[in-house]
């Protein structure tokens, strides 16, 4: 583990702050090119990467070393089968929502990021779980 100078050092803060600054205009480059079949606006997109980076700083500079919360061993599992369904699956029912449904398109993206975690953990919980004990032989 780094110690509190190597971790607070300037030329690392610039480093990911200067990785943050070159990710922005590719992430509205990818923003602009989605077609989920109705306008998706950019300024969520920033602000979820920019709160990512954040997170990583925190755990980069040792503020979630003490915690001891659970839940985010349970988070971590998800994002794999996350991956796996948000795209196809995800953009399908977007899709058939946003036609049969007057629901604004953040209304219905959150809707669907909640949907998706459900699915997600139950995957994680029903699929990955017990396939993964059944792998290592342990009951």
């Amino acid at each position: 583990m780094f110690d509190a100078t190597v971790r607070t050092h300037p030329w690392l803060w610039a480093l990911m702050i200067g990785g943050w600054l070159v990710a922005l205009p590719v992430l509205t480059r990818k923003v602009d090119e989605l077609r989920p079949g109705f306008d998706v606006p950019i300024i969520p997109a920033l602000l979820l990467f920019t709160l990512a980076v954040a997170v990583c700083a925190a755990i980069a500079l040792g503020v979630t070393d003490h915690w001891d919360v659970r839940w985010l061993a349970t988070a971590g599992a998800l994002t794999y089968p996350f991956y796996l369904l948000h795209q196809r699956i995800g953009y399908t029912v977007l899709r058939a929502a946003r036609d049969h449904t007057a629901l604004p398109a953040w209304l219905l993206l959150t809707l669907m990021a909640g949907l998706l975690l459900t699915v997600a953990w139950v995957v994680y919980r029903f699929a990955e779980k017990p396939l993964r004990r059944l792998l290592v032989g342990r009951s």
